[in-house]
């Protein structure tokens, strides 16, 4: 059984659990939201509820102008295929899709997350 579930990527002041672009997008399963410096957070969801399936491809568009800055999204699947997101406020999108050898990525961007300065947000309720 590999990995499933989203990685969110983007700056705000509030948790991005918090927001309803996050939550209509990606669900509300959160397992770990990371503040970083500048007011950047990393937000790893697992998979959404039945009810709650994201639209990784509209997700970013939303949350991107929503906060005022760009927004990427990862959606995990299996740990071998990544469909990745991205969108600036000023609305340009970007999508790829990555397959088989995927799995580095999703590496590359756990050892990326862990290398930045972290500032733990209290516990999300």
């Amino acid at each position: 059984m590999g990995f499933y579930g989203t990685l969110v990527i983007a700056r705000c002041d509030t948790l991005l659990p918090s927001l309803p672009e996050v939550q209509s997008a990606f669900g509300t399963r959160v397992v770990w939201p990371y503040r970083r410096d500048g007011g950047w957070q990393l937000l790893h969801l697992a998979s959404p509820f039945g009810h709650q399936w994201p639209t990784v491809g509209a997700g970013p568009a939303p949350l991107a102008e929503s906060t005022g800055a760009p927004a990427l999204a990862v959606w995990i699947s299996e740990s071998s295929c990544l469909q990745y997101a991205a969108a600036t406020p000023d609305g340009q999108s970007w999508t790829a899709h990555f397959a088989n050898d995927a799995n580095a990525d999703v590496e590359w961007l756990r050892a990326r997350a862990a290398s930045l300065p972290a500032r733990r947000p209290p516990a999300v309720r």
